[in-house]
């Protein structure tokens, strides 16, 4: 439970944490609230994250096509934070959020409490991409299978 919630761990999740964070430096930035979100990260990753930011940091905007309020993460606020987006990599099953900095995105599809091996899959495409000089250039539909 997080914040009274439940969770559900995708499979293999505290292993492909442990494994990119040999890679990467990992942050968590989601639209949840601050108290469930710091659940998750004490719950899940095994050393602390970079940066852990909620939903206030996020941008409120109205879905011109469902007349809805979402909250967008606009990465030219981690850029002022001195991160180089040439290099950040966002994992997230919600494209709508990255709509600003969709080159930054991996999308991965909503885990809905079923096993499957997304994460084996991320990791091995992550690990090629951290590689790359510029993340944003390279083509990532089609990475994990399932998803366009």
């Amino acid at each position: 439970m997080a914040a009274g919630i439940p969770v559900f761990i995708r499979s293999g999740a505290r292993e492909f944490l442990s494994q990119m964070e040999l890679i990467f430096d990992l942050a968590v930035w989601t639209s949840a609230s601050s108290d469930y979100a710091s659940d998750i990260v004490q719950e899940l990753f095994p050393k602390p994250v970079k940066f852990l930011w909620h939903r206030k940091p996020c941008v409120q905007r109205l879905n011109p096509e469902t007349g809805e309020m979402e909250f967008i993460k606009d990465l030219k606020k981690i850029r002022r934070q001195g991160w180089d987006l040439a290099h950040v990599l966002v994992a997230d099953d919600s494209p709508e959020k990255l709509v600003r900095n969709y080159g930054n995105l991996v999308r991965v599809p909503a885990f809905t409490g079923e096993p499957d091996d997304v994460l084996t899959h991320l990791a091995a495409f992550l690990t090629i991409l951290s590689k790359e000089p510029d993340v944003r250039r390279i083509e990532k539909r089609g990475c994990i299978p399932g998803l366009e």
